[in-house]
């Protein structure tokens, strides 16, 4: 016999408290199931609650490249802002997000958001003229060498996606 509800809810009261949400992010095909869930999360929360990646880590099995590349995704689809403010002292503070519960235009995410102090030190030249594949020493006894090609990993910060791709690629 096949049933007519296929959804089984709770009553909804102050012993099974209850979130009221615009569905927009939740019908959005551009996020993953990942992504939902965390905007889930995040308007679950009071309207003063701070995104903390580490308190974000803590209450899930997820790890922090798969919660950072949450966010990241909805960032992307302008679900949240990231920024990071400074100080009198032309210091930075802690990175802040600001969730929207529908998508904002108007802001583009950074390519590659970096904050702190870059890297000043002697820099790599790069050369355009790269040959395709380059040899390195490989740490075996017989003293074989390793193929790598060089041009399937720039020199440049990844996402953490991107990282992620690229450490399955390698392994």
């Amino acid at each position: 016999m096949a049933q007519d509800k296929t959804i089984i809810r709770v009553q909804k009261n102050k012993e099974n408290p209850y979130v009221m949400l615009n569905k927009t992010f939740i019908e959005d095909e551009r996020l993953s199931w990942k992504a939902k869930g965390l905007m889930t999360y995040f308007l679950s929360k009071p309207d003063d609650w701070k995104i903390m990646m580490c308190d974000l880590v803590k209450r899930s099995v997820d790890g922090r490249v798969s919660v950072a590349s949450g966010i990241n995704e909805l960032i992307k689809y302008g679900y949240i802002r990231r920024y990071q403010p400074k100080n009198d002292k032309n210091q930075y503070l802690p990175v802040e997000y600001i969730v929207y519960e529908i998508p904002q235009a108007g802001f583009l995410r950074a390519e590659n958001p970096r904050s702190g102090n870059p890297h000043t030190g002697n820099q790599p030249q790069l050369n355009n003229n790269i040959t395709k594949k380059r040899y390195t020493p490989n740490n075996d006894s017989h003293g074989m060498r390793k193929e790598l090609d060089f041009r399937k990993y720039p020199q440049h910060e990844y996402s953490d996606e991107q990282f992620e791709s690229l450490y399955e690629q390698i392994e």
